[in-house]
């Protein structure tokens, strides 16, 4: 996650540089606010076309990735 969205999870990592869309920021951005847990869930499974986010099943097991959204809900607000 970190190579695109930096990692302190503020969409700036070094490979963010000319993306467009930009790598959601997750500190600070509406994507948390808006989103419960299992959508974000989803999103990581899935990736988001249209952007450079990649689908991650088959790369990241369910644990993995549901570790990743307790992750992001810990740096939320940060």
């Amino acid at each position: 996650c970190a190579p695109c969205h930096g990692p302190d999870a503020d969409g700036r990592g070094p490979a963010a540089r000319g993306l467009d869309p930009a790598p959601a920021d997750f500190r600070w951005g509406p994507i948390l606010r808006t989103h419960s847990d299992a959508f974000v869930f989803w999103r990581i499974t899935e990736g988001k076309h249209g952007t450079a986010m990649p689908r991650w099943n088959g790369v990241y097991d369910g644990r993995q990735r549901w570790t990743i959204v307790t992750y992001l809900r810990s740096v939320e607000g940060k």
